[in-house]
């Protein structure tokens, strides 16, 4: 995992040399070049996970986080992983992956982005029933196969 992050030079100072994990402390710990990744973020409601991964406009989804996330929904069918892509707070687009699949969505906003997460939450929280296939899995509007 390569972790782009502009030091503040000014200072002398580093967030991300600072505070940020060095995982190449485990290289060779793993079979192949398997590294530890991380989540930007997530969020847990009765027992339901939405974890959040946010990417720049044209950074790739690594096969390692893609085969990651749909082993984290498949086995666990109250996670839901969210990749949204775009520059800070801009998002453009978005892949959901639940129940060991995946869904595009190829164009997102700011107001699709709350939109969904306060859906979410709704379900989660159970205020809400979630619409679902005849095959009993939530539908997600605005997501294509």
């Amino acid at each position: 995992m390569t972790i782009r992050y502009q030091c503040d030079t000014r200072c002398g100072r580093c967030y991300a040399q600072d505070h940020m994990p060095d995982w190449s402390i485990l290289d060779g710990c793993f079979p192949s070049r398997i590294r530890p990744s991380d989540i930007d973020g997530a969020v847990e409601i009765n027992g339901r996970v939405l974890f959040l991964e946010w990417k720049g406009r044209d950074a790739p989804l690594t096969r390692g986080q893609e085969r990651m996330f749909l082993t984290m929904t498949r086995d666990a069918p109250t996670q839901q992983v969210l990749v949204v892509f775009g520059e800070k707070g801009r998002p453009e687009r978005a892949i959901l992956f639940y129940r060991g699949t995946r869904a595009y969505r190829p164009r997102a906003t700011l107001d699709w982005l709350r939109w969904y997460c306060s859906e979410w939450a709704r379900r989660a929280q159970g205020t809400r029933q979630p619409e679902t296939t005849a095959h009993g899995k939530w539908k997600w509007p605005g997501f294509a196969r």
